[in-house]
């Protein structure tokens, strides 16, 4: 049953391949059976590739790459898409953070304690948004326990260095059993890591000539126009085009604490748990090379306290195996930082909750329904915001079916979002809208697979998906949006 295979996926990290089992996702399928493509990042695999940030870390999984805004902040990118193309989801939940409204913002999402990583795209992502065209990456850890370790007290602890930025890095994990069903779980971890190393200069030729024959015009001729002029009255142009070997404001520090409470039986289990994240990056700085360029190097400081509960309920052998529940808080905020001085903050109080109902498999024939939610209140501080005060209320309810008739197995999914987005920006801040929009989406997904030989399997899926452009999209650049 799903349960049971969940648990001894969670603790098998060295399952073959072709048994692997997909946690993602209201069904529990196997790797083999999924009609697109699937990646699982999980045990000795996972511990080499793990990174700083999310991004770097699934790099070199096949299918997948990252956004280069510098080591620390970069995003998965799925198919060339990114951003709110692309669902980043801590245990089956959005991060609730402000990642995706710019590439230089990291997820909340600490690679170093994840327990497996799992990358899906096709209509396996319909269960998780219709936003998320690009795919769905889910980082699995143990906050929440899903079982009672065997022995008291269950340890385990990684670190790492590595040489290109002397970064450091310890995580540990402790999972006790307390007795009468109940399990306890505390983790942490912490890295660093200083300016990245290069190989030679931070730029090329060409800009560095143009840095070099921009610091022989006169001096009046430098005060340009451009961007964040205001914060560097002198550029020094000449040592802009000798930087080289490290990439300056590349540095990063974080730490995490987080526990989890669950008891569990034959029943079902019920868990929360609590995470804090502090995190300290330094985005690359973008050297100027004209007299009309801008130059600064904005430190990011990421907070973000937040809380998860999960509960799961066993239905026996009728038609219903298994009802769960899923439910997410966080409060977020980071600070831009420039020259040591705060420059815009952002905000982010969010919740998510999903409720799912899996079917016991009948003749072949499986599947589940549910019902997700999401609330959002965003907003940024700023003496130049491009963003007003915003939030967003969304209720999506879905349904996934499959049915496996000897070699020819099929699947269908259908989901509709109801989503409500409300600008409310502050007084003054005439380039924005103000307002209310509403949006329908339906979405739907159709595939067949069949097995031509052992080993081989020939598939097609079709997929169609509407959506509603996300706040950032619809009151970003004025009072034009929302039309």
């Amino acid at each position: 049953v799903p349960a049971r295979a969940q648990t001894e996926t969670n603790s098998d990290y060295h399952a073959d391949e072709d048994e692997e089992i997909v946690v993602t996702g209201a069904i529990q399928i196997s790797r083999k059976d999924v009609l697109s493509g699937v990646a699982v990042l999980a045990g000795q695999d996972l511990a080499e590739s793990v990174r700083p940030s999310l991004g770097e870390t699934l790099a070199g999984t096949p299918g997948v790459s990252a956004s280069s805004f510098g080591p620390s902040s970069s995003r998965p990118v799925l198919r060339g898409l990114q951003g709110d193309r692309v669902r980043i989801l801590s245990n089956g939940l959005g991060a609730l953070d402000a990642s995706n409204t710019s590439v230089d913002h990291a997820p909340a999402i600490n690679p170093l304690l994840a327990q497996r990583i799992e990358v899906l795209r096709g209509p396996q992502a319909l269960q998780y948004g219709s936003a998320a065209i690009g795919g769905v990456v889910n980082v699995i850890d143990r906050r929440i326990p899903n079982s009672v370790p065997d022995e008291p007290i269950h340890f385990s602890a990684m670190g790492g260095y590595g040489s290109a930025a002397d970064e450091r890095s310890i995580a540990a994990s402790a999972d006790l059993a307390l007795g009468g069903g109940w399990a306890f779980h505390v983790d942490g971890s912490w890295l660093k890591s200083n300016d990245l190393r290069i190989p030679g200069y931070a730029l090329t030729p060409a800009l560095r000539n143009e840095a070099l024959a921009t610091s022989l015009l006169p001096d009046d001729d430098h005060e340009g126009e451009g961007d964040h002029d205001h914060l560097h009255e002198e550029i020094d142009y000449i040592a802009n085009a000798a930087v080289r070997d490290r990439l300056p404001n590349s540095a990063a520090r974080t730490w995490t604490l987080s526990a989890g409470l669950a008891y569990i039986d034959e029943g079902g289990s019920i868990g929360f748990s609590y995470s804090r994240l502090d995190n300290r990056y330094g985005v690359p700085i973008r050297f100027a090379t004209l007299p009309d360029q801008g130059q600064h190097a904005p430190i990011i400081q990421v907070k973000q306290d937040r809380f998860d509960l999960r509960a799961e309920v066993n239905l026996g052998e009728g038609f219903l195996n298994k009802l769960s529940f899923r439910y997410a808080y966080a409060d977020y905020r980071h600070d831009e930082l420039d020259d040591g001085a705060v420059e815009s903050t952002f905000f982010n109080e969010g919740m998510e909750g999903r409720l799912e109902l899996v079917q016991n498999e009948r003749s072949g024939w499986s599947g589940a329904s549910g019902v997700q939610f999401v609330i959002r209140d965003f907003d940024v501080i700023s003496d130049e915001p491009y963003l007003p005060g915003n939030s967003t209320e969304q209720l999506g309810v879905f349904t996934v079916q499959q049915l496996q008739k000897g070699p020819l197995r099929l699947e269908a999914g259908l989901r509709y979002e109801r989503t409500r987005q409300k600008s409310s920006p502050l007084a003054g801040l005439t380039q924005f809208y103000t307002g209310t929009r509403d949006y329908d989406a339906f979405s739907g997904s159709l595939g067949a697979a069949f097995d031509v030989a052992p080993g081989w399997k020939v598939g097609l899926n079709l997929s169609q998906a509407e959506r509603a452009p996300s706040a950032e999209e619809l009151f970003a650049s004025g009072p034009h949006h929302g039309t």
